[in-house]
């Protein structure tokens, strides 16, 4: 491409934006290492920052009058469109049949009005799956951590990578970067048991074989139980039990910073699965206190609190299920 064209796209690029755009263009690239690979490119992209950044400012003012209880912010997906972000995570994440149905969980008594087990130190670390989509391994391994957290008073960090590595292919309906299950995984984890990620650390990659000893120590389950859609008895769950691994639809959850998430969802297509580590109520808005795998530059530190109580309306409890680890 000749100087002037370039020229000539630089000069487009930069004429259609104010000064305030431009840095927070500037910002956006240095936070999160975007090189483009053209001109062309990194002018389309910034047409497409724009689009988002007025989406974003919409969103807020919304939130500022009272309209809305969620708020947006600039963060990696910035430079998507809608529909790339939703191709993203567009997995073979779904609901299992019921052939594989454990156990329906029964209501107990005395379950508190608000609980937090991020707060109560048995929930690991926000973890970043980046371009492979494996969000059913990371949620529902989160369960089985917290689970052996509770019971054994020891957080250990298990290994996602043997989950994606490991448990590939219709036995279990997991399909490495490209999506799962969470019975699936809880399946796998029964018979093979799930090794420290020390052991076994995680590769943003699939399509490797698979590495697990078993002669390594591992966490084993007994059983996992699927729990009802009802939110009450998924609040019982929670509230006495342990964090939770469920399918939601995520497709509207891009630039959430914070707030109670309550835009309702677009369809009941679940694409993604993330722990419910708790919940609560703020200024009378009950919600869900959710564990994402988008690393910690998006939402609440790497979380999202959803509204809860309006017949999951907001794409939550299409499937739900907990560990019950040895």
């Amino acid at each position: 491409m000749n100087h002037f064209i370039i020229y000539a796209l630089m000069s487009a690029l930069t004429a259609t934006a104010n000064p305030e755009m431009e840095d927070l263009w500037r910002e956006f690239k240095k936070e999160h290492n975007r090189i483009y690979n053209s001109v062309e490119e990194e002018a389309e992209r910034f047409n497409i920052f724009q689009v988002n950044i007025r989406t974003i400012r919409e969103q807020n003012q919304k939130y500022d009058t009272g309209e809305s209880s969620y708020y947006m912010g600039i963060n990696q997906f910035a430079d998507l469109t809608q529909e790339e972000f939703v191709a993203k995570y567009k997995s073979k994440t779904k609901v299992p049949t019921g052939s594989y149905v454990i156990n329906e969980f029964q209501l107990p008594l005395n379950v508190p009005d608000q609980k937090n087990w991020t707060a109560e130190e048995v929930v690991t670390e926000v973890r970043d799956q980046d371009i492979c989509d494996c969000g059913y391994a990371i949620a529902s391994i989160g369960a089985v951590e917290s689970a052996y957290a509770i019971k054994h008073k020891t957080l250990k960090v298990l290994s996602v990578q043997q989950i994606v590595d490991c448990s590939y292919g219709e036995i279990y309906y997991n399909y490495g970067c490209d999506g799962g299950i969470i019975n699936g995984t809880y399946r796998y984890a029964m018979k093979y048991g799930i090794i420290e990620e020390q052991s076994y650390p995680f590769t943003h990659k699939d399509f490797s074989p698979c590495l697990y000893n078993q002669s390594t120590p591992s966490v084993t389950l007994e059983t996992f139980k699927e729990v009802s859609s009802d939110e009450e008895i998924l609040k019982n769950v929670v509230g006495t039990i342990g964090p939770v691994a469920i399918t939601v639809n995520s497709e509207l959850w891009g630039f959430y910073e914070g707030g109670i998430f309550d835009k309702n969802c677009t369809n009941n297509d679940t694409n993604h699965v993330a722990l419910i580590s708790g919940y609560g109520t703020e200024d009378g808005v009950d919600y869900w206190y959710l564990r994402n795998s988008w690393g910690t530059k998006w939402g609440l530190n790497g979380y999202i609190k959803i509204r809860r109580n309006l017949n999951n309306v907001f794409c939550l409890n299409t499937y739900a299920a907990y560990p019950v680890v040895n």
